[in-house]
């Protein structure tokens, strides 16, 4: 299963690979995802962070192994916009050290994105005096 996480996106793939070889998807249960975001939520560490992606694998007869990936992006099937970036580093802070460079690029263009809004909100109210 390979889980990944912004605040407020999520994915979720689970993949079987059966005996033979054969690979197939299947649905992921809501309960899973649910406790995939709990689980990052009471991951989260002061000035480290939390994880952007998850990657949980069962092999029988009983053993498993987890990965937890906390420098690189998260993998959606689209482009998030940078400000959701922000919102998840707000909620997830972590030092400017712990912070990869691709990360702080999304929140250099939230941030930007932000300071064009705030403006023209204001241009906007100047001129329905």
């Amino acid at each position: 299963m390979k889980y990944d996480a912004l605040i407020s996106l999520t994915t979720c793939r689970t993949t079987v690979t059966r005996d033979e070889g054969t690979t197939e998807r299947i649905d992921t249960s809501k309960d899973v995802t649910e406790m995939m975001f709990r689980l990052r939520d009471k991951m989260h560490e002061s000035g480290k962070g939390t994880w952007y992606s998850a990657e949980y694998t069962i092999t029988p007869p009983g053993s498993f192994n987890v990965d937890f990936d906390y420098d690189n992006p998260p993998s959606f099937p689209f482009e998030p916009d940078p400000r959701t970036f922000y919102q998840d580093l707000q909620q997830y802070p972590r030092r400017f050290e712990n912070a990869p460079e691709w990360l702080n690029e999304k929140i250099r263009s939230a941030i930007a994105i932000m300071k064009q809004e705030k403006e023209q909100k204001g241009s906007e109210e100047g001129t329905t005096g």
